[in-house]
Order: C-alpha cells, then structure tokens, then sequence
C-alpha cells in the first residue's frame, strides 16, 4: 500500500506504526489496553469483563469508558462491599488468562495483593457496604431511577472510577451497577 494509502484509508482515530501494524488510539495506550475486573462475593471469584475501555487522551490524564451497559450490568446487594481493578495490560493479553492470575491465590476475601505482579498499572477500588446501603437507599426510597458515583483509588488516589448506580426493579435490596469510566494520569 502507498503512503498516501496508508494515510487514505487507515481512518480517524487510527495510526499505522513503521510495521503497518494498525493502531487504534481508542483502544490502546502505548501498548497496552485498560480492563476492568470486578470482584463477584457470592462466587468469591475475580471476573474480567471481556471488553476493553473506550480510551480518550488528554493533556494531563487518561480517560476510558464503556459505552453500553451490555459491556458490564451486574446486581450488588446492600450490606455487601463492592470492588472493581482497572488495569493496563498488555494489548495481547486475554482476558481469560488475566481472570486465571487474578484468582490465582485463592484468597478468601479480594485485597490488592490479588493484582498479578507483572501488572504495571493497576488502580484498586473498594465501595464499602454502608456506601452500599445508601447507594440502595437512594435508588429505592428516594424514588431515583440512577446516578452516577465517583470513588478514588485505594491505592493510587488520582486514579478515579465513575460508576452509573441503577434502581434493581427484580430487588428492593440491591441496586445495579453499569457504565464504569475511569481517569488518571498519563504514564
């Protein structure tokens, strides 16, 4: 293919490095995609949600979203902790075998140190359970459909999740929780 090719037809958004490999700026950062993980108590197992973040680059900072919330929709249960890892890996890595390392030790409850080591960049977040019962609170007493929370990471206090919390129609004890974005510095 010509350079005015390569130029022509590798669209908005997309890059072609010296090996034509073609680069998405959307999906990748200098390599490696953003995951989002979430921690399920009733299984006591790690789950990696199979797609990637949506990624946005600014100035200072990273941005990544998920743009539909068939990508992660799952039920959480007042009285119960919530924990999610955004991490960046690398652009090849499956997500299965991120879930294999990430239950790998067989922890009884999720800490930070279940964050495989050759994870660079990986920011922890907890939701307690009292956030959860006001969280359920506000979903079902106060008769609102969703809203949006915003929490720091435990482990890296720039780093910061969004997370859109929705009134559980099935449940009057739990709420769901969808459409997870993150920030933090660029790296």
């Amino acid at each position: 293919m010509s350079s005015f090719a390569d130029l022509a037809f590798s669209g908005p958004g997309r890059l072609l490095s010296n090996t034509q490999e073609e680069v998405d700026e959307h999906k990748e950062y200098k390599g490696k995609k953003f995951m989002f993980i979430s921690y399920c108590p009733k299984e006591k197992i790690w789950h990696v949600q199979p797609k990637r973040f949506i990624l946005n680059k600014l100035p200072q900072t990273i941005t990544g979203q998920f743009i539909t919330s068939n990508w992660f929709n799952k039920p959480y249960f007042k009285f119960e902790d919530a924990f999610f890892v955004v991490v960046a890996v690398k652009k090849n890595m499956s997500a299965t075998k991120l879930e294999k390392d990430f239950n790998k030790l067989k922890n009884p409850f999720p800490t930070v140190y279940d964050v495989p080591p050759y994870i660079t960049i990986a920011s922890y977040f907890k939701i307690p359970f009292d956030l959860m019962c006001k969280f359920v609170h506000r979903a079902h007493k106060e008769k609102t459909d969703s809203f949006e929370f915003t929490i720091r990471a435990t482990n890296n206090p720039w780093s910061i999740l969004t997370i859109k919390i929705i009134k559980n129609p099935n449940n009057t004890e739990s709420i769901l929780m969808c459409h997870p974005s993150f920030e933090m510095p660029l790296f």
